[in-house]
């Protein structure tokens, strides 16, 4: 005998057989209990967040997850994994090294938890790299009190100079 059940949610079920032949007979099992998992599994990241993180170092995600056994981040073609335990997770993930490249730019990083149900959920990231130094070209002073120079040196007569240079950068604007 077999019959089809829809709980229709997540949570502990209690059931038990019973049978009655037709002299009367009867036998009841005991109580089964079932666990029904049908919801995705809860995430969080809390250590870059949703606003866009800046960094030139390394990258640091971070944060909670339920019933999840394993956290996967990728970002265009590389991944990266590391495991929930009681539950909480954090990676660190290298700008340079063997197994990983990423560039100066904005990243988008895809956080994805799965269950043991096979059941995901993911969360975006953005971070953006920024390794090179800023630039700063074309210094120079300007000033209408300027007194003599002696060995390359301006020597001025006014404790107020203008002072002005080309400051760049590349990835990220200057502070």
């Amino acid at each position: 005998y077999e019959k089809k059940v829809e709980l229709g949610m997540s949570g502990s079920f209690r059931y038990v057989f019973s049978v009655r032949d037709n002299a009367g007979n009867e036998f009841t099992s005991s109580v089964y209990t079932i666990s029904v998992d049908t919801n995705a599994p809860l995430l969080t990241e809390t250590i870059v967040g949703s606003a866009k993180k800046i960094t030139n170092t390394s990258i640091v995600f971070g944060g909670e997850a339920s019933d999840g056994n394993e956290i996967t981040i990728t970002q265009g073609e590389q991944t990266w994994q590391t495991t929930v335990t009681d539950g909480k997770w954090v990676i660190e993930l290298p700008l340079k090294s063997e197994n990983s490249q990423i560039a100066d730019g904005n990243h988008d990083f895809v956080i994805t938890v799965t269950d043991k149900n096979n059941k995901t959920n993911q969360i975006t990231r953005t971070v953006t790299v920024d390794t090179v130094s800023p630039t700063i070209t074309e210094p120079s002073v300007t000033t209408i009190d300027k007194k003599y120079t002696i060995n390359n040196v301006d020597y001025y007569g006014s404790s107020v100079i203008a002072i002005k240079a080309k400051v760049e950068d590349a990835t990220t604007s200057i502070a």
